[in-house]
């Protein structure tokens, strides 16, 4: 089944932190999810698609191989132009939210794939951003079939709240781009 990509900017550095490390300023990643999912969530249009055009620069360096006949060589990759593409990494963080929607007695989940080195509180951010207000139950009623709760859970570990929607876009730590052209500047930025 298809995984739909969606593009977060986000600083793995604490601004609080000295000396700052203007190469964890503005990190880009993405977050991943089955296409049911996205269409449940209601943010299929807000997916991102690279273009392929190579946008990044590459660094240039030298790696050593062995041969066939056994002899070490050197191998000199020339730096360049790369294309951003979404990362499908083992290493990663589900997160799972619970649905209105019941099953045999029990809701209904979906799961989202984030890259690992985003924290918690990016990924709490990155979901308010996103999923429109109006898929968030946020009263004491139990939410509805096409509604999620107001939290969501870390495979293996704890359960979080989602934040309001106002206060994740109001916060610097996550950038979470709804149309192409803030998708093309926060790439820009991150180069």
């Amino acid at each position: 089944m298809a995984r739909l990509a969606f593009l977060i900017g986000y600083k793995a550095q604490d601004p609080s932190e000295t000396p700052k490390d203007a190469a964890l300023e503005n990190l880009v990643g993405t977050f991943t999810c089955k296409t049911r999912v996205a269409d449940f969530l209601d943010i299929v249009a807000q997916q991102y698609v690279p273009s392929g055009e190579a946008n990044r620069d590459r660094k240039g360096y030298t790696k050593s191989v062995i041969g066939a006949d056994g002899t070490a060589k050197d191998i000199v990759v020339a730096a360049g132009k790369i294309s951003y593409t979404p990362d499908a990494s083992p290493r990663s963080k589900t997160v799972i939210l619970k649905t209105g929607a019941t099953a045999k007695k029990t809701k209904r989940t979906i799961s989202l794939t984030f890259p690992s080195n985003v924290t918690v509180a990016q990924i709490g951010e990155a979901l308010a951003e996103y999923i429109p207000d109006g898929k968030i139950q946020r009263t004491a009623a139990a939410p509805s079939a096409t509604e999620i709760y107001p939290q969501y859970t870390i495979k293996g570990g704890r359960t979080y709240p989602l934040p309001l929607k106002a206060t994740a876009e109001t916060s610097t730590s996550v950038d979470a781009p709804s149309t192409t052209a803030e998708q093309t500047a926060l790439l820009a930025k991150a180069k």
